[in-house]
């Protein structure tokens, strides 16, 4: 957000918290405007408001619970994602939020409880899921990883990150060619995915294979220049090229000098 509309953006919510100052939406969104412009002091105190105002299913806690995560205070977050756990213990925003703070802290075992409870209310859960092949992964078990995400890509078709996440089980278990497939079918979802392009472009690299990673970083770099990722794989793949180019005209310069030997 640019500095003027930052504050245009204050200015009308402040008028609508002049008029109502129960109103947690507006609270909530002059966080996000405090956030915007750095200021994280005023951005949780407006979080904290709109979350206090709020009932435990309402989204402003969660919203509280993940600025808190954002900027770093996991404790903070858990306690606000407990309270909330108290007042509605089948509330599964919460559980999933419990279970990514502990993932994050690599207390898997606290991890696996929550993401447990969740699978328990909704077996076909697409977060309980998606948490569960993170847990696998993170624990050194990528094969149970790929039997949780192979379901998840059946039960869910359409969705772009289960492909990638399947993709990152299969180069756990040293399958390239799997994790290449699930790559493009991610893309074939959503070609902006950019994690997706960077990683298969990675493969294609260790492929010998350049030709499409210049196509698709000079794509991402053309949205995105200060993507350093991008620019590197850029570079790798148009050195590849420049390589293969002169290994073609030494062979060729060869083939020419032989047919004129007598």
């Amino acid at each position: 957000m640019k500095d003027h509309d930052l504050k245009s953006a204050s200015a009308y919510f402040s008028r609508a918290l002049t008029d109502d100052t129960n109103f947690s939406a507006a609270h909530a969104a002059m966080g996000t405007v405090f956030w915007s412009g750095g200021d994280l002091k005023q951005a949780e105190e407006q979080f904290q408001n709109a979350a206090s105002l709020s009932s435990p299913r309402s989204p402003r806690r969660i919203q509280y619970a993940q600025f808190k995560m954002a900027t770093k205070d996991l404790a903070g977050a858990r306690q606000v994602l407990a309270e909330i756990n108290q007042e509605a213990p089948d509330y599964l925003p919460a559980m999933s939020l419990l279970a990514e703070i502990s993932l994050a802290e690599k207390k898997f075992d606290d991890a696996g409880k929550w993401i447990d409870t969740m699978l328990a209310r909704d077996p076909d859960n697409y977060e309980a899921m998606s948490l569960e092949s993170r847990l696998k992964l993170a624990q050194g078990k990528p094969d149970e990883a790929v039997s949780v995400l192979e379901r998840l890509v059946k039960l869910y078709p359409q969705s772009p990150h289960a492909r990638f996440g399947l993709a990152q089980a299969y180069l756990d278990l040293n399958a390239p060619d799997k994790a290449e497939f699930n790559l493009n079918r991610a893309l074939d979802i959503n070609s902006n995915y950019v994690e997706a392009s960077l990683l298969l472009g990675e493969i294609q690299i260790k492929n010998r294979d350049p030709a499409p990673v210049v196509t698709a970083m000079k794509r991402i770099i053309a949205r995105q220049p200060q993507l350093v990722q991008a620019q590197l794989l850029l570079a790798d793949a148009e050195r590849l090229q420049v390589m293969w180019m002169m290994r073609w005209q030494s062979i060729k310069l060869w083939k020419n000098n032989t047919r004129r030997i007598p």
